[in-house]
């Protein structure tokens, strides 16, 4: 069968007019832009475009449930992100619950009103993506959900008086937790401090607060550089609008404590849990 075929193949079977079967099978042509492919068999057309053929096909049944196995994998980065869009949008028109498997977290952050979180075959986390990504309960969560991933850095607690604060590696660098939990909870805990690149600042002022470092790589991302920070708790990624520095620079990272998360050293099947 050609491509028009068999994108019309389940509205022949259920008999519907030829006239809506052109229309459905154009239109859902356009919108995966195949439709200069309609005359052409399965040998002809190359991965992507199969693929292509196959959503389409699976689209316009308009059916009561859609089950997608990874339906992008194949497309080029420029289709991928349109297609993304036409099926959120298809999904908001049509009300057609949609369950929708994939390894990439920007599809499932972006096509998502719920994310489930599956490692070695454990639900690891369930929750809407901006809960995923402001409240991860696990440090894999953490690290899964973002672009660039969370920074994770090795710490553990100290108590001075009735202050917890949690030092950074082999650091001087501590930070002071604030998340309403008695010095009783934090006793002797080894923990990991998870800071997103984007909660990190540059300081002019070195202090028991802020982390020092050398700047070893930078990457343009268009809008903002990602820039690699050496430190003593390893490589910390920053994310930053302005090119103010260069590779090689020494400089000092500042951290908001409430921007933090706080995850125990405690590893489990479904990865380091958290505290907070």
């Amino acid at each position: 069968m050609t491509a028009y075929d068999n994108i019309a193949f389940p509205l022949r079977v259920v008999r519907a007019g030829k006239g809506d079967i052109d229309r459905a099978v154009k239109s859902t042509a356009a919108m995966l832009d195949i439709e200069k492919l309609m005359d052409r068999k399965p040998a002809e057309l190359s991965g992507g475009q199969r693929q292509r053929v196959a959503i389409a096909r699976a689209l316009v049944r308009r059916p009561r449930l859609f089950l997608l196995d990874e339906p992008l994998s194949n497309l080029d980065a420029q289709l991928r992100s349109r297609t993304r869009v036409e099926l959120k949008n298809l999904q908001q028109q049509l009300g057609i619950t949609t369950l929708y498997v994939t390894h990439d977290q920007t599809e499932a952050m972006t096509l998502g009103n719920r994310i489930a979180l599956l490692k070695d075959g454990s639900l690891v986390q369930v929750g809407t993506p901006e809960d995923m990504y402001a409240r991860p309960r696990t440090a894999f969560a953490a690290t899964f959900i973002g672009s660039p991933p969370m920074n994770l850095i090795g710490a553990h607690i100290r108590q001075e008086d009735e202050r917890v604060f949690a030092v950074l590696g082999d650091s001087a660098t501590k930070i002071e937790l604030t998340k309403n939990m008695g010095p009783e909870r934090w006793s002797k805990r080894e923990i990991m401090v998870g800071i997103r690149p984007e909660h990190i600042h540059f300081s002019a002022e070195s202090s028991p607060l802020n982390l020092s470092g050398r700047i070893s790589a930078i990457e343009s991302l268009g809008r903002e550089f990602l820039l690699h920070v050496q430190t003593d708790c390893g490589v910390i990624l920053v994310l930053d609008a302005d090119k103010q520095f260069k590779s090689g620079d020494a400089v000092t990272l500042g951290v908001d404590p409430d921007r933090i998360h706080v995850f125990t050293g405690r590893s489990n099947e479904n990865g380091i849990q958290s505290f907070i």
